[in-house]
């Protein structure tokens, strides 16, 4: 095999697939990165998987959010910056949870993104430990 990764024929395998030199391969990160063999119940939230000594331990290109290689979206580091601020201020301020009946669908397109949309119910957090909420708020996306 040549360092293109096409054998003499004009042919790869790729698993149990037999690939056509010039044909345009699509990677799925939404399965991709669902895979049970490289993200042992995917569909569990578990923030503990994306620690730096886990990272470690995924294969190459396991996890690509952003994409790979030489077309990775050039704003993935202002995009990660950007929602860990976002988030940390939203957290501070609020309690977020679905709202009771909220049932979450997602849209896999280029993006992804919630099937009917998300409802939630917001309430304002204390600031300090004598004050109560008093901002409940139900919100669509």
């Amino acid at each position: 095999m040549d360092a293109d990764g096409a054998d003499g024929h004009g042919t790869t395998t790729l698993g149990d697939y037999s690939i056509r030199q010039g044909a345009d391969l699509m990677v799925a990160p939404y399965v991709l990165h669902r895979n049970p063999t490289i993200f042992p119940e995917p569909e569990r939230f578990d923030p503990e998987r994306f620690t730096a000594e886990r990272e470690k331990e995924l294969p190459r290109y396991a996890y690509i959010p952003f994409g790979a290689g030489p077309r990775v979206c050039i704003g993935n580091s202002f995009a990660m910056m950007e929602a860990q601020l976002i988030i940390a201020t939203v957290a501070q301020r609020f309690r977020l949870r679905l709202a009771a009946d909220q049932r979450v669908e997602m849209n896999a397109q280029i993006t992804l993104s919630p099937l009917d949309g998300l409802r939630m119910v917001v309430e304002e957090r204390a600031r300090n430990s004598q004050r109560q909420p008093h901002l409940t708020a139900e919100l669509a996306y």
